[in-house]
């Protein structure tokens, strides 16, 4: 679990886990004063059951990333092209993995130092 602060105050808690005995998990939740954003699991469909003996059982995760993600693959490529046929710019560019980068090293620096570090 890592807890990061951002330069206006703001914060953003991040778990992480290699295994989930449920299948292929990842949500992304907002929240703030004017609202929440959630961006859930897939599965095949949405229905829910409830009765007497359970409430909200519904079908698992859709296994393999690959499910999952088609669309987003499929809308990355088709940027892609775009980019190379119109001549524009990337949508994501060098600069936004090496800041994911250093994200990702400053956490891990905050585990082995047991303290908060900044980035500047």
């Amino acid at each position: 679990m890592i807890i990061m602060e951002t330069a206006s105050g703001k914060q953003c808690h991040i778990n992480n886990s290699r295994s989930a005995t449920y299948g292929y998990d990842q949500r992304v939740e907002l929240f703030g004063s004017k609202g929440m954003v959630i961006s859930e699991n897939r599965k095949p469909h949405e229905l829910k059951k409830y009765n007497s003996e359970f409430v909200d059982k519904s079908e698992p995760y859709l296994n393999f990333f690959i499910e999952r993600y088609q669309e987003s693959y499929m809308n990355s490529i088709s940027s892609f092209v775009e980019t190379i046929l119109e001549k524009k710019p990337v949508s994501v560019g060098f600069e936004d993995g090496r800041r994911a980068l250093l994200l990702a090293e400053t956490a891990y620096k905050s585990v082995k130092s047991g303290r908060m570090e900044n980035i500047d």
